[in-house]
C-alpha cells in the first residue's frame, strides 16, 4: 500500500512512542508500507527503506494503487465540459500552456506547475476528438517509440542542452493534410515557373522590337505597366 506523508504534531509523534517522520520524511512525498499493525486506538506503520522506524498512521494519507488514467481523463473531460464548455478551444489551451511554462521557468521545482501543464495537455488531447482510451493507447505507443530511438550520450552534452534523438535514416511520415499542402506547393511552383517564363518572353520581345532602352523611353508606358504588373502578380515560391 502507498501512503503520502501529510503532516504530524508533537502529540501524534509522542503517542505510543512513535518515530518522528519530520526527521526523515518529506511532506507530500509518497512511500510504500512494508508492515501495518492495527490496534484498538491507533495503527502503526513501517515504511520500506526506513528499517524498524514505527510511525503513527494518522500522519499519512492512504493512496489508491488502482488509479486508472482512463477514468481520470473521463473525470477531467466531464469537469472541463461543464466548466469551460465544448469545442476544440485550441488557442485558449495553447495560451494557457505557454503561461504555465513561464511560471515553470520562474519556479522549476514547483510540482503543481508541471502538473498544470500535464492537465492542460490532456484537456487539449481529448478536445482533439480522441477518447480517453485512445489517449492512453497513444501515450504508451509514443513511450515505446521514444525508448526505441537512438539517443546521444547525455554525459557528452552541456547540462542545459536540448537532447535530440538521432534522425539518421529516419523516414518522414506525412499525414493527409501535409500531403495536401505539399501538393498545393508543387502546383504553385509550377504555376510560378510558367508565369516567370511568360514575363521573360514579353520582356525579350519588347527589347527585341524597341531596344534595351524601351523601358525608360518611348511611348510604351502601357506595355511597361503591363510587364510590371505581370512580374509582380505573384511572389516567388
Amino acid at each position: 500500500m502507498l501512503v503520502k506523508f501529510v503532516e504530524c504534531s508533537d502529540y501524534q509523534v509522542k503517542w505510543k512512542g512513535h518515530a518522528d517522520p519530520r526527521e526523515c520524511l518529506v511532506i507530500g512525498e509518497v512511500y510504500r508500507i512494508s508492515q501495518k499493525n492495527v490496534y484498538e486506538s491507533y495503527t502503526d506503520i513501517y515504511l520500506e527503506g526506513f528499517g524498524t522506524k514505527r510511525f503513527n498512521s494518522v500522519c499519512f494519507e492512504e493512496l489508491d494503487e488502482n488509479f486508472s488514467l482512463i477514468n481520470h481523463i473521463e473525470r477531467m473531460r466531464e469537469f472541463s465540459l461543464k466548466t469551460f464548455g465544448p469545442g476544440e478551444k485550441i488557442k485558449p489551451v495553447i495560451n494557457h500552456i505557454k503561461k504555465e511554462l513561464v511560471e515553470i521557468e520562474e519556479n522549476p521545482k514547483d510540482l503543481y506547475e508541471w502538473i498544470d501543464v500535464i492537465l492542460l495537455a490532456l484537456d487539449g488531447a481529448w478536445r482533439s476528438g480522441a477518447s480517453p482510451e485512445q489517449i492512453v493507447e497513444v501515450l504508451q505507443e509514443k513511450q515505446n517509440i521514444v525508448e526505441a530511438r537512438t539517443w546521444p550520450d547525455w554525459r557528452t552534452l552541456p547540462d542545459d542542452a536540448t537532447i535530440e534523438h538521432d534522425r539518421t535514416g529516419e523516414q518522414i511520415s506525412l499525414n493527409d493534410e501535409e500531403l495536401k499542402t505539399n501538393h498545393l506547393a508543387k502546383e504553385y511552383s509550377q504555376m510560378y515557373a510558367k508565369l516567370e517564363n511568360s514575363v521573360k518572353l514579353v520582356l525579350a520581345r519588347l527589347e527585341e522590337n524597341h531596344g534595351k532602352s524601351w523601358w525608360f523611353t518611348g511611348p510604351h508606358t502601357d506595355l511597361q505597366d503591363a510587364a510590371q504588373k505581370l512580374s509582380k502578380l505573384v511572389p516567388p515560391p
